[in-house]
């Protein structure tokens, strides 16, 4: 639970699984190694996902009722510009409806609120640290904890 907004398992799992999928995919097709290992792409999704909400979030502060609009806009003109075809969602292992709703949609969120921080001179890392400071994260978990900016092994 991230600020009192819900990270379903359900999510958590097809974000493990699309993750799992991409670094097989990645691995087959470069002779570099990944640096993740089981443990740390388990703990990389969790904090990926409350970094999702957290941008979501403040991307709602930002842009108010004008978000969805803004969202549907840029993702109607990225599918125009850049006509994605199953192999993208292919290589998450995601049908392409759920890679748009999943991985293009959180990405356009996160572009947005970037922009807009970029104008008050912000830079969407520093922001980042400073909300995963200030957020109240419950991970329901035997194995996991939140540290007050990242997530840990227990």
């Amino acid at each position: 639970m991230v600020n009192g907004d819900w990270v379903l398992a359900r999510q958590f799992d097809l974000h493990l699984r699309a993750a799992e999928e991409y670094e097989k995919n990645t691995a087959a097709a470069t002779s570099t190694p990944s640096v993740l290992k089981d443990s740390n792409l388990v703990t990389a999704v969790l904090e990926g996902l409350i970094e999702e909400k957290l941008i979501e979030r403040g991307a709602r502060r930002e842009f108010s009722s004008e978000l969805e609009a803004r969202k549907k806009e840029l993702l109607a003109s990225f599918l125009k510009d850049n006509p994605i075809t199953g192999e993208e969602g292919a290589r998450y292992g995601m049908k392409l409806m759920v890679f748009e709703q999943e991985i293009l949609l959180p990405q356009i969120t996160r572009d947005l609120l970037a922009g807009r921080l970029y104008l008050q001179s912000l830079r969407l890392e520093d922001w980042l640290t400073f909300e995963k400071k200030n957020a109240r994260v419950s991970i329901f978990s035997k194995v996991f904890t939140w540290d007050g900016g990242s997530v840990k092994t227990k």
